[in-house]
């Protein structure tokens, strides 16, 4: 009985040193599957209450893909320009992929955000403040071929319900 006892141990001892190096390794995994899906120059056409917006998406990544960085430029039906950036990261220390999002409506500038890779699709949250009322928002983007995604923002209050503002449909640019 000891033996089986000590071998029980032995064993729960071995997965839990072994499980936290797998959930490691498929996070770190699933941040290489983000680098692989966005890395591009992307033509893109939104469209939202707002009407359309037409623009481009370059993401590329730094030496081992790290970080990944995102540059979208836009100009709606009417003319107005839009910018903004954000760069991706493996964070080995939390074990999870993070990432920051800069926008010049952003009252701080820049804000965190986390980012989740879910089948074929990748999804981004975050929070930030644009003239002082705070707002949640959530990016899916969904993966649906190599040369071509559909990204969906939501937005709303922090803690209620997000709504779907506006679709993105991105083709890769050769």
């Amino acid at each position: 009985m000891q033996r089986i006892f000590s071998c029980a141990f032995t064993s729960a001892l071995i997965s839990a040193a072994v499980l936290p190096c797998a959930a490691q390794d498929q996070s770190e995994t699933n941040f290489r599957k983000v680098v692989s899906a966005l890395s591009g120059k992307w033509s893109i056409r939104e469209t939202s209450d707002h009407g359309e917006t037409t623009g481009e998406e370059v993401w590329q990544g730094g030496t081992g893909g790290t970080p990944l960085t995102e540059e979208f430029r836009a100009t709606t039906a009417s003319g107005d320009k839009s910018t903004d950036y954000a760069a991706v990261w493996w964070d080995g220390k939390a074990k999870k992929v993070r990432g920051i999002w800069c926008a010049d409506f952003n009252d701080q500038g820049c804000t965190p955000f986390e980012v989740i890779w879910r089948g074929s699709d990748i999804e981004m949250a975050g929070e930030y403040e644009g003239k002082g009322k705070p707002t949640a928002w959530k990016e899916v983007f969904h993966v649906t071929s190599p040369t071509s995604f559909t990204q969906i923002l939501y937005m709303g209050t922090l803690g209620g319900e997000l709504k779907k503002v506006s679709t993105i449909v991105a083709e890769r640019k050769p």
